[in-house]
């Protein structure tokens, strides 16, 4: 016992003791005597330079033996039955020969209020070696209804937080349905203590870590049952279990408000160098036009009256353009064979507008965004963008060599400088910016899905960047990495953690498919732009009428004064 008791802190490798007693000695003398070794073990789990490093209490096998045979003591029998309660060793059995001379093996079981009695097992030693013995029946009942503490934030879809019996649990998303089974599976209950600064973990100039790392770092919790990304520099000082979940990094923004831009739905069809060579190709051809008529008119002395002006060039352009021929052709066969290719030409620009009008007013098309990866981000100055604060990307932005991460991460700072919010570390916040203000929000993809699949006006970029496998934290050299580690692949063996991801995964409703078979009538929202080209165009006639009139009007009163 001696030799046990110097062990290393790596002694719960070595799994059975064997404790020899005197059955008097063990019955009546169970305070100096017996509790004192169990009480030794105990101390050893809890000295400072062992805690959340050794398990002896869950992870070690007790075989006692009396030598003596049992007898029927009653009022020995009482202190000793009383005294269990204060072995705190999950798996202990005990042998001993009863007064048939045969040897009996009993089991310290745990009862309810947390007592301990022995229990017989109803086997004896005859059959000993043809027989499959369950020596240690607690060993199958997990932590046997210990409270672990454990560490956790808010993490929209993943962890759900709320108080249950004035502890705080983690109520809902994919690790909680996770933990739920593993408390089922592994029978402990837990309490969450959320870090002080709500950070998620960033290694200090000083080498210490901040958040949850840091309090895995300092032992101060079992286990963090949160999607801890794993890395090098953290698992310097903590362990994980096996990933659970695997990802990468993306960044989201919001498209602009429809009614905002419905109006010129007409003019977005075609991009500004479209536009821009169009009104070109307007006015060139309308020159070019007048002057194949004028140099015909030249060469083949035309009347007066067959002239055409140039105002009358530009309503024939104007009118191929809009599939609307002018009033009158061109007299010369230049002019005729030169409106006969820039007719071609409209038709097919004509047939492409249409079409992608169709398109647009039928599938709803979804805008693209404005910039589609980091580098086009960080080069334009009309967005802002931000990420949560003291989290795995956090690091990985700041120690980077790469350029363009560099910049990410600078930018942020000086953005947070005016708007500290950029960098908060609640997630319901940067969700919140994404709706009232200009700005990109940089975090896990299954983290953004949650919103861009049941907001359709959010965009997410098709950019990947930074690895992110999570898992569970425990401190470092803990037991309990193997035997959650052990749950975690069967329950991924077994097809339950794609099923619970399944459950917590959300419908796309923003698919162009799913969009489509919503649509039913057109909205005035969707036409309101053909409205105001009339409306502009009834202003504009009606403008000319009057400068008309008023010309007809001077016409008049000049002649009649002559």
């Amino acid at each position: 016992m001696k030799r046990f008791i110097t062990f290393p802190p790596r002694y719960m490798m070595l799994k059975y003791i064997i404790l020899i007693f005197n059955l008097t000695t063990f019955k009546c003398c169970t305070i100096p005597v017996k509790c004192s070794y169990f009480s030794k073990a105990t101390a050893f789990d809890t000295k400072p330079e062992n805690i959340r490093r050794t398990a002896l209490y869950a992870m070690s096998y007790w075989l006692v033996l009396c030598v003596e045979p049992e007898t029927n003591d009653t009022e020995n029998d009482l202190i000793y039955q009383s005294s269990c309660s204060e072995i705190s060793m999950d798996n202990v059995l005990l042998i001993q020969r009863s007064a048939e001379e045969k040897f009996v093996l009993s089991a310290l079981m745990w009862r309810e209020n947390k007592k301990r009695e022995f229990e017989r097992l109803d086997i004896n030693w005859d059959c000993f070696g043809q027989v499959h013995l369950d020596l240690f029946p607690n060993a199958k009942l997990g932590f046997n209804g210990r409270q672990l503490l454990t560490t956790a934030v808010q993490y929209k879809g993943y962890v759900e937080l709320a108080e249950e019996g004035g502890d705080l649990i983690i109520a809902g998303g994919v690790c909680g349905d996770i933990i739920r089974i593993l408390c089922n599976k592994l029978n402990f209950t837990y309490r969450v203590i959320p870090p002080e600064d709500g950070q998620w973990g960033v290694l200090r100039e000083d080498g210490n870590w901040t958040g949850m790392i840091g309090m895995l770092q300092r032992r101060e919790v079992d286990i963090a049952m949160v999607p801890l990304t794993v890395q090098e520099d953290r698992k310097k000082v903590v362990d994980f279990t096996i990933p659970f979940f695997y990802s990468n990094f993306a960044f989201m923004m919001r498209m602009p408000d429809p009614k905002t831009v419905k109006w010129r739905i007409y003019l977005d069809m075609f991009s500004s160098p479209v536009l821009v060579s169009i009104v070109t190709v307007l006015v060139l051809s309308s020159l070019l036009l007048y002057a194949m008529e004028h140099l015909d008119w030249i060469w083949n002395g035309r009347r007066p009256s067959e002239r055409r002006e140039l105002i009358d060039i530009v309503e024939y352009i104007y009118g191929a353009l809009v599939l609307q021929a002018g009033h009158r052709l061109p007299s010369s066969t230049s002019g005729r064979v030169f409106t006969c290719i820039f007719w071609i030409s409209c038709v097919s620009l004509a047939a492409v507008y249409c079409g992608s009008l169709v398109a647009t007013m039928a599938l709803a098309r979804r805008e693209k965004i404005h910039f589609e990866t980091l580098e086009e981000l960080v080069s334009q100055s009309e967005y802002k963008w931000g990420y949560i604060s003291g989290t795995y990307l956090d690091s990985v932005l700041q120690k980077s060599n790469i350029e363009i991460y560099q910049k990410v991460y600078h930018g942020a700072r000086e953005f947070a400088l005016e708007d500290p919010d950029v960098l908060s570390l609640n997630d319901k916040v940067h969700f919140q910016k994404l709706v009232t203000e200009k700005y990109v929000f940089i975090s896990p993809v299954p983290h953004l899905q949650r919103v861009s699949f049941s907001d359709c006006r959010s965009l997410l970029s098709t950019e990947r960047f930074v690895e992110d496998n999570s898992a569970f934290g425990v401190p470092e050299d803990s037991p309990f990495k193997e035997i959650f580690s052990l749950k975690l692949a069967q329950l991924q063996d077994s097809g339950i953690l794609w099923s619970i991801h399944q459950k917590n995964k959300l419908q796309n409703n923003c698919s162009d498919v799913t969009r489509m078979l919503k649509q039913h009538t057109i909205k005035p929202d969707d036409v309101q732009t053909a409205f105001f080209i009339l409306l502009a165009g009834i202003f504009i006639a009606s403008g000319v009428l009057c400068c008309e009139c008023a010309l007809s009007w001077c016409r008049k009163t000049i002649e009649s004064k002559k």
